[in-house]
């Protein structure tokens, strides 16, 4: 579950803040910093929880390529070819130069 890094990190964080000012700070100081803490933790929590697809939008499916059960079909008419006009396969090449 993803709440156990946060709350790591939320407790490693109040932790420290703990150790850092328990020399140089009161009682009240401490337990605003406990009471901030919670707060901090609680929502992480709910951001844990949310679901993943809320964080980002979804991407439309990519098509994968031609469909292999299909026969398409494009007209060569009049252009340059080699070959046979009935052969099963036609290559067609497509090129612009500028």
């Amino acid at each position: 579950m993803m709440a156990r890094p946060y709350r790591s990190a939320g407790v490693a964080l109040g932790v420290g803040l703990l150790f850092s000012l328990s020399g140089c700070g009161s009682r009240a100081e401490l337990e605003v910093i406990k009471q901030n803490q919670k707060e901090i933790l609680t929502k992480l929590e709910e951001i844990a929880k949310r679901p993943a697809a809320a964080a980002a939008p979804a991407r439309p499916q990519r098509p994968r390529g031609p469909d292999p059960k299909k026969v398409y079909a494009f007209p060569v008419n009049n252009s340059p070819s080699k070959g046979k006009a009935n052969a099963w396969v036609t290559v067609i090449e497509v090129s612009d130069f500028q």
